[in-house]
C-alpha cells in the first residue's frame, strides 16, 4: 500500500524538481535517508562521509536528493537508479554484504540496491549515464521501516522487470497500485481558510502545466476552489481561489 503524508511543505533546499522524471513516471513516495558513498579504505570512511537527503520512489526509479549544505564546492549530484537497470531486488545490507565486522551491516535502518546504470543530474548540465558493473549503493531510513520501504520498492520493480515482456500486464498492475494510492488520500481539511466552510465536491484530480501533470484532490466548497498534490515537490502544499475569482 502507498499511502503517506502529503501535507508536509518540502524543507530542504534540494534541486530536485518533476521534469527530472521521465515521461509518464509517476511520482509516488520520498522519505528521509542518508547515502553512504563507496570508499576505496574501510566502511568508516563511507559513514563519515554520509550525505543526508530525500529517497524518491517512484514508478519507474529510486532517485536520491541531497539536501544542499550551502558548501557549493561539495554540493553532491542528484543519483537516479531506473529500476530496469538492477540487477536484483533491493534487500537489506547485512554482515554478509560486506564483512562479519560491519557496523551498517548490523544496523535494521540500512539496504543496498546494485546496479548496471548510475544516472546523474546536476544543474544545468546534460545527464550523465554511468555504465556500472554490478555498483554497489548504500542508504540508510531515518524514519522509516525498511521493511515497508522493501516491500514497495521491490513491487516497483518487479513491475518494471516485467514491462520488458508482459508490457499489459504491467502496466495494468501499476495503474492498480496509483489507483489505490490515490483513493486512500483525502484531502486535509485543516487546509480550509475558514473551518464553517461547506463542503460541495471533493476527488482525485490532475494539475496540468506545461510539461507537468500534478495528481492531487481537488475539494470544492462555497466559497473556494483548493488543489492539494498528493507529493511533497510542490512549494505549496495547497492551492487556492475565491469562486469568485475563478471565471
Amino acid at each position: 500500500m502507498f499511502l503517506k503524508n502529503v501535507n508536509k511543505k518540502k524543507s530542504t533546499g534540494t534541486e530536485f524538481i518533476l521534469l527530472h522524471l521521465e515521461d509518464g513516471e509517476y511520482y509516488f513516495d520520498d522519505y528521509s535517508a542518508y547515502y553512504y558513498p563507496e570508499s576505496t579504505k574501510d566502511e568508516s570512511q563511507s559513514m563519515k562521509r554520509k550525505v543526508k537527503g530525500r529517497l524518491l520512489l517512484c514508478s519507474r526509479s529510486i532517485i536520491f536528493d541531497p539536501e544542499d549544505d550551502g558548501n557549493k564546492s561539495s554540493t553532491h549530484p542528484i543519483y537516479k537508479f531506473p529500476f530496469k537497470s538492477l540487477t536484483e531486488p533491493i534487500r537489506k545490507y547485512s554482515s554478509t554484504s560486506s564483512n562479519l565486522f560491519s557496523k551498517l551491516g548490523a544496523r535494521p535502518d540500512v539496504f543496498i540496491l546494485q546496479t548496471n546504470l548510475l544516472v546523474e543530474i546536476k544543474p544545468q548540465l546534460p545527464y550523465i549515464f554511468n555504465q556500472t558493473a554490478n555498483s554497489k549503493h548504500v542508504f540508510s531510513l531515518n524514519y522509516e521501516s525498511v521493511t515497508n520501504f522493501l516491500q514497495k520498492s521491490n513491487q516497483l520493480y518487479q513491475i518494471s522487470k516485467k514491462s520488458q515482456t508482459h508490457p499489459l500486464e504491467s502496466e495494468t498492475e501499476l495503474a492498480d497500485l496509483i489507483y489505490e494510492r490515490e483513493s486512500q488520500i483525502a484531502f486535509d481539511s485543516s487546509w480550509l481558510v475558514r473551518l464553517n466552510e461547506k463542503t460541495v465536491h471533493e476527488s482525485r484530480a490532475t494539475r496540468i502545466t506545461t510539461l507537468i501533470s500534478t495528481p492531487g484532490r481537488i475539494m470544492i466548497t462555497d466559497a473556494r476552489f483548493y488543489f492539494q498534490p498528493l507529493n511533497n515537490i510542490d512549494p505549496d502544499p495547497v492551492t487556492k481561489y475565491t469562486l469568485k475569482s475563478i471565471s
